[in-house]
């Protein structure tokens, strides 16, 4: 059976959308259920995760055409790359059942796009590694523990005034920028070249605040700074859908093993699965208690007790909202 890729989610209702066209996802199709609007195609033979990397590409492409494309008519979250779902009515579900959640995630980027920001001291980085290159050519024809010791020195006050360049450079632009984003994610670069990543989540009526910001920035360091500005985007960084939703066949299956009817609320479902654990754990299980079967005619242990309580758990709350978190502080 071909399940259904999940593209984007949204509060609009995405009537006139235009979902044709060369490069886009083929076979797409708007989804409507509890005032939400999903966007969906067909996922790909075998499944969008086990494409070889030559099929994925194109997959990916497609994909970022569409975002970008829905991005210019309304606020939208993204769904995590390669989500599926197993069909219409399953999504359906999820939209009715994930509705409080993805609202409040939709007010929280509502008119805004994110913007990547790289920034590279490429100028302050080739001056270190000339000063540190000068230290130790003047001191390498003298091979004596004293000189060694101070080329060790002089580089690591290399270091030290580099590093306080970039956390000079790392709080001048938190300030500039931060009264500009309603949020602001700064990350740890593994290039000592660059300053920070930063994902910035930017009102659309702000892109030119943005721009004198960052001029702003630039005049400060008197052009030693390399600013690359990515966007606009859909906020990847702030409002990933991550969907949790199984299949039709193991809620089915859950709701066998726990005891539970279809409807079961959550408190129902807490207290199914906890009687059930006192029936299995070692420490717990009563003397002469019987075993739980498992489907496959095996006695149910309590991994497979929380399994299922995790199926039925996510029929009420199907997805949750991603941020990426803060590595480095400003």
């Amino acid at each position: 059976m071909t399940e259904t890729l999940l593209f984007a989610v949204t509060g609009a209702d995405l009537n006139g959308a235009d979902l044709e066209g060369p490069g886009l996802p083929p076979g797409l199709t708007i989804v409507r259920e509890s005032g939400l609007a999903a966007v969906v195609g067909p996922a790909p033979e075998g499944g969008f995760h086990q494409q070889e990397r030559s099929a994925l590409l194109p997959l990916l492409l497609a994909r970022q055409k569409l975002i970008g494309r829905l991005l210019d008519s309304a606020t939208i979250l993204p769904v995590a790359l390669g989500t599926s779902v197993e069909d219409i009515g399953r999504i359906r579900h999820l939209l009715a059942a994930g509705a409080p959640v993805i609202r409040t995630a939709l007010g929280t980027v509502d008119g805004c796009v994110e913007y990547g920001l790289s920034v590279r001291a490429e100028t302050v980085a080739k001056t270190d590694e000339d000063e540190e290159q000068a230290e130790e050519d003047a001191l390498g024809a003298t091979a004596t523990l004293l000189f060694e010791t101070i080329a060790a020195q002089a580089a690591d006050s290399a270091r030290a005034r580099a590093a306080e360049r970039r956390d000079r450079a790392r709080r001048v632009l938190i300030e500039r920028l931060a009264p500009i984003c309603r949020d602001l994610i700064v990350t740890e670069p593994g290039d000592p070249s660059v300053i920070a990543e930063l994902a910035l989540l930017v009102p659309r009526r702000a892109a030119e605040a943005l721009d004198d910001a960052l001029e702003s920035v630039d005049q400060s360091f008197a052009g030693q700074l390399a600013l690359r500005l990515v966007g606009p985007l859909p906020p990847y960084s702030f409002a990933t859908v991550h969907v949790h939703l199984g299949t039709m066949a193991a809620a089915e299956a859950a709701r066998r093993l726990l005891g539970v009817p279809a409807g079961a609320d959550p408190a129902a479902l807490r207290q199914a699965y906890r009687h059930a654990i006192r029936r299995v754990h070692p420490d717990l299980v009563p003397e002469g208690a019987e075993p739980i079967e498992a489907a496959d005619g095996t006695a149910a242990d309590v991994a497979a007790l929380t399994a299922a309580h995790r199926v039925l758990q996510a029929e009420h709350v199907p997805v949750s909202i991603r941020r990426q978190p803060t590595q480095a502080a400003g």
